[in-house]
């Protein structure tokens, strides 16, 4: 959503564990704090960045813009990498090093007209990557 002082994203935090996003959160705002552009959460007047608001829980991070992948030069590819590159490095030095264990569920489509393959090549994947061994991460 776009205000007057800028464009902003809003995300519901539905079948989410908080710890782990809180977690999340907290890298993120390490990495911005490091100047690498990331989104920054944004917080309420009490300093939390996840709130309650019509009995959801919700966070609004301000949006960055980006480039469509179509639009990207040698030149920006190379700009990029060296960011990533940059990003693990500064990440390598931190207290976020530990992995965050994820289990990935299935998605129910009960209320949109899907093929029964849709449903199955969603399931083969969300087995694919709980079988995942992240001991190599």
């Amino acid at each position: 959503f776009w205000t007057k002082k800028g464009k902003f994203i809003m995300k519901v935090l539905r079948d989410v564990k908080i710890e782990n996003y809180i977690q999340q959160m907290k890298f993120i705002d390490f990495l911005y704090s490091k100047n690498i552009k990331v989104v920054k959460n944004i917080k309420s007047k009490n300093g939390e960045e996840i709130v309650e608001y019509g009995g959801e829980k919700i966070i609004i991070q301000e949006f960055v813009e980006g480039i469509h992948p179509k639009d990207l030069s040698l030149e920006l590819i190379d700009k990029i990498a060296r960011n990533i590159v940059y990003m693990n490095k500064v990440s390598l030095n931190s207290e976020y090093v530990g992995k965050i264990e994820k289990e990935y569920f299935e998605k129910d489509f009960s209320g949109m007209d899907l093929s029964e393959g849709v449903v199955e090549i969603q399931n083969k994947n969300i087995k694919k990557l709980n079988g995942v061994d992240k001991s190599d991460f």
